[in-house]
């Protein structure tokens, strides 16, 4: 077996430490602004009938140190409404918790716990003492942190994955001395003071409640590669592990064989990007073997998880070697007769497959609905319209590994027609300019097309200009002064050989008339706060196309369109409207020539106001403990004219509401620096100055200090 020693190191850092506690920390009076200040990392593990505690400081500095003035702990047994006071504390242990003495610490531990020999190397293996500070002596004294950085990391990595290395190393304490369903505030502090170094208090609060086991670990899958297999599985994913066993088994999950001697650890080295998985590749696979793999998760407190289990198996990725093409040849129009040679055919060969692209480097599509026999040396091409293309073949074994050729030019010397342009359409103005426009050919040799016109569909049609348009938007001008009343249009497409396709179909086009039509009548009318409602009878014109409608204030000196509306619509409603504003509402019919209509009758509407205005949203309200002091926030968009602003009150406890504070519109944030302790009820209101007014939007919050 193969490990990926670049990829993983063997460091114990204790990032669980850090990403486990479940309750705010609450620290001594020290200073940590300084280099010399070392925080303190606890968590805990309750069942029904105990507690485990874990921690360790956070800096090599501040372990070396804590070594030897050794660990307090006690605690708290938290009651309902009690109050939580310094003296309440009860300590376990009357002695501070220190590392044991070596000759007790081997007795302790025994001689095959391979954790225990790592933490006491670390801690009580020969030191490396620097001289005294000089200029040729700098190297040694970054050795010498760097020494310390190691035994620090080593020792932690152990106490992770072996309670009986945590005890001894003075990083562990079980608490038995607990009642079921009750919940214990636990601090663990340094024992004494030193100048050299200052140490926070570390706080966790638990409730003993039965447990289950350790969950397995999630997101365990493989990748299967040639002759190995890549294992994964999500970091973020089992945040609660600090390392991992892997298991292994040949012969169905009857049984398993260990894979690595020292647990799998995720390690972040320092300005290294975070990696979204843990990888190990097991190398010693036999390609379509299936193994069965069992991955169990070590906990900060040496716990060892259910396992999660995956099958896998690792594939054949060694491609097949690449046939020899032959210089392409047409036997018929649009086909190509493509020949190859393979001359040393492996056992595992499945066929052959063709792929062809408009590039020789990119783009290339499968042209073989399956792969071709074994035994295949040729293969037609149908290249269509297309007067070129390249090609490749590979071969394909039975693991589907593709071989591919070098690519080859195939190029017709008799090519046919393009297809005609479809979709035709146009329309002309009351200039005479006409406008036509199709769906571009598909085929990738054209170059442009040719527009052909006539005033009677059986005459000839005679070609529009004398060149090549290269576009799909064509423009022409034609006389209206004429007894014709249609004019028709025919489109042909040609390609880069100057082949041309037959024509499209005939389009039809009406020239424009110049009366205009009849105009609509309004028939009725309804205004309320928010809408305005038209209704009326349409022109009686056959040829509207669209209707405008008008609409003006007492102060616009021009009406404008409002909206249009398709022919044969009588009704129209009005929502941005202003109440309290008079409006003035017409309309005009507009033809398929575009004629314009005289405007209909004009009325008269006036919406009136209810006074209501809308009220803010996403109100919110933050107590800050530090300041004692809430945060008020909210968003608002005036939707009518008038000047507005903020007022905001507050209920406190049984009282009534009472302003604070009126605030301009462009301010969206309070503070309430002296919230009354209790109940505390805020309220917001949006006042207009045109004496509207929003619903109040409340929000409470409790304050406890």
């Amino acid at each position: 077996m193969k490990t990926n020693k670049n990829r993983y190191r063997i460091i114990g850092f204790m990032a669980m430490l850090m990403l486990l506690i479940h309750f705010n920390c609450f620290a001594q009076n020290v200073d940590k602004s300084g280099s010399n200040y070392t925080s303190i990392k606890l968590i805990a593990r309750a069942t029904s009938d105990s507690v485990v505690l874990r921690w360790a400081p956070a800096a090599a500095g501040g372990w070396e140190i804590a070594n030897t003035l050794g660990y307090r702990v006690e605690r708290l047994t938290v009651e309902d409404g009690m109050e939580i006071t310094a003296k309440a504390y009860k300590t376990l242990v009357q002695q501070p918790i220190k590392p044991m003495p070596l000759d007790v610490w081997m007795q302790y531990a025994g001689p095959n716990n391979k954790y225990s020999a790592i933490a006491a190397q670390a801690l009580y293996g020969k030191l490396f003492v620097p001289n005294p500070l000089k200029s040729d002596s700098l190297i040694n004294l970054r050795n010498a942190a760097d020494e310390l950085s190691n035994r620090y990391s080593f020792a932690l990595f152990a106490a992770d994955n072996d309670p009986i290395t945590a005890n001894a190393l003075g990083l562990r304490y079980v608490d038995k001395d607990v009642s079921v369903n009750t919940r214990y505030i636990y601090r663990v502090f340094v024992a004494a003071t030193t100048h050299g170094m200052a140490f926070d208090t570390a706080y966790v609060m638990v409730e003993t409640l039965p447990t289950k086991g350790v969950d397995y670990p999630v997101g365990f899958d493989f990748r299967s590669g040639d002759g190995s297999i890549q294992l994964v599985w999500p970091n973020s994913l089992n945040s609660n592990f600090v390392g991992y066993y892997l298991y292994r088994s040949d012969d169905g999950g009857k049984n398993f064989k260990l894979r690595n001697q020292v647990p799998i650890v995720y390690a972040q080295g320092s300005g290294q990007i975070q990696t979204e998985n843990i990888l190990y590749i097991d190398t010693a696979t036999i390609n379509y073997k299936v193994y069965t793999y069992r991955l169990v998760g070590i906990t900060p407190f040496g716990e060892l998880s259910n396992p999660s289990e995956i099958k896998a198996f690792s594939r054949d990725l060694t491609p097949p070697p690449a046939p020899v093409l032959s210089k392409p040849k047409q036997i018929a129009p649009g086909k190509i007769k493509l020949t190859w040679e393979y001359k040393s055919q492996p056992s595992d060969l499945k066929g052959f497959v063709v792929s062809q692209s408009n590039s020789a480097n990119n783009n290339y599509r499968f042209i073989t609905a399956k792969p071709l026999a074994k035994n295949a040396k040729e293969y037609i091409v149908d290249l269509g319209d297309d007067f070129e293309a390249y090609l490749m073949v590979a071969a394909v074994d039975t693991a589907g590994n593709l071989g591919f050729s070098l690519p080859v030019l195939a190029t017709l010397t008799e090519t046919p027609v393009p297809m005609p342009p479809q979709d035709v359409t146009g329309k002309i103005d009351k200039s005479g300019r006409v406008t036509l426009s199709w769906k571009p050919v598909s085929s990738k040799n054209i170059i442009g097309y040719r527009v052909y016109r006539a005033n009677d569909p059986s005459h000839e049609f005679i070609a529009v200009s004398g060149h090549i348009h290269p576009d799909t938007v064509f423009f022409d001008s034609i006389s209206l002064n004429t007894l014709s009343q249609n004019i028709y249009y025919r489109v042909a497409a040609v390609n880069s050989r100057y082949q041309y396709s037959e024509q499209s179909p005939i389009l039809k086009l009406r020239r424009p008339d110049s009366n205009p039509p009849a105009p609509a009548v309004i028939s009725d009318f309804s205004v309320t706060d928010k809408s305005v409602t038209l209704n009326w009878h349409c022109s009686p014109s056959s040829d509207v196309a669209i209707q405008r409608i008008l609409r003006r204030t007492e102060n616009d000196s021009q009406w404008a369109v409002i909206d249009s509306l398709k022919s044969g619509l009588g009704k129209y409603v009005d929502l941005k409207i202003v109440p309290k504003t008079t409006y003035y509402y017409s309309l005009v019919s507009v033809d398929s020539s575009g004629n314009v209509s005289k405007m209909a009758n004009t009325i008269t509407a006036r919406p009136y106001d209810t006074g209501k205005r809308e009220s803010v949203k996403q109100f919110t309200a933050l107590y800050n403990k530090q300041s004692k002091s809430v945060t008020l926030k909210w968003q608002y968009t005036a939707n009518q004219p008038a000047r507005y602003w903020f007022v905001i009150y507050r209920k406190t406890n049984d009282n009534d509401f009472v302003e604070l504070k009126g605030l301009k519109p462009e301010v969206y944030e309070f503070v309430d620096s002296s919230p009354v302790k209790g109940s505390n009820i805020y309220g917001i209101i949006v006042m207009t100055a045109d004496g509207g007014q929003s619903e109040m939007v409340t929000q409470k919050i409790d304050v406890s200090e």
